[in-house]
């Protein structure tokens, strides 16, 4: 019975750090329960013909970051701008959202056509050529912006981390960024680690403890002529790196 509530309570941390034009690197911190089956690491997929790249949750067959040969990106967290208590049942898993997403020709296509209603709230970010777009479902409303792709930023789910965490863990990355001057795979591969979700965990929160960790890092290098992806899987310490060119996936 408390594993099933838990299932409401995955999360991660996400971060942004830009490298020049047209190239960031972008990784995201999996936080989830450990008993729920383990995902597959990043898998070539075709979608309308097209080559895309994301690991698979074999609960519902979705995602939560995404790449494709045509030079698009896609990160999910759950949860919008606050803590909400979910209202079930739900259409489907917000885990097939950005697996919809790549169906579409554009964002600006997916977000006048795709239906939004009946959907737990979620944050959706969107890398588009040079456009960084920002997605966010609440239970009352959506919203969309453009967020400056020459600045770093940090994203932490609403669903278990406070305000005050996500508020904490945004003034050390922000602070890390300002002292780091490298900031290359490598560092950011140990800010993730240092920031698992173990290290904040809510020490009330006893049992969760025991069985939510972040299980796995991907992080996905956008470079001019290519995007390399790094995965971590923390449960059974694996790590798989793919890259992307424009018309195939080479295993490194």
């Amino acid at each position: 019975m408390f594993i099933k509530r838990l299932n409401r309570y995955i999360m991660c941390t996400v971060t942004y750090i830009p490298k020049g034009k047209n190239s960031f690197i972008l990784t995201h911190n999996r936080d989830e329960n450990i008993k729920r089956a383990i995902a597959s690491p990043p898998l070539l997929k075709k979608i309308n013909g097209i080559d895309h790249i994301f690991p698979v949750d074999p609960g519902g067959g979705g995602t939560w970051i995404g790449l494709s040969e045509n030079n698009r990106i896609a990160c999910l967290l759950n949860g919008g701008h606050e803590k909400h208590i979910p209202q079930h049942p739900y259409r489907h898993s917000r885990g097939m959202i950005i697996p919809d997403y790549f169906e579409y020709s554009d964002f600006e296509s997916f977000f006048k056509y795709y239906n939004f209603k009946q959907l737990e709230p979620f944050t959706l970010l969107v890398f588009e050529n040079e456009t960084i777009y920002e997605l966010v479902l609440n239970e009352n409303y959506i919203k969309v912006r453009d967020i400056a792709n020459n600045r770093p930023f940090i994203y932490s789910s609403a669903t278990l981390y406070s305000s005050e965490i996500r508020q904490k863990k945004q003034a050390e990355f922000y602070k890390w960024y300002k002292q780091n001057t490298n900031k290359e795979l490598e560092d950011i591969l140990i800010f993730h680690s240092i920031n698992k979700y173990e290290n904040y965990a809510d020490k009330n929160l006893v049992q969760a403890n025991e069985i939510l960790k972040t299980v796995s890092t991907t992080s996905i290098y956008k470079k001019e002529e290519n995007v390399l992806v790094n995965y971590f899987d923390h449960i059974n310490n694996f790590h798989l790196k793919k890259t992307l060119e424009y018309k195939n996936v080479i295993p490194v």
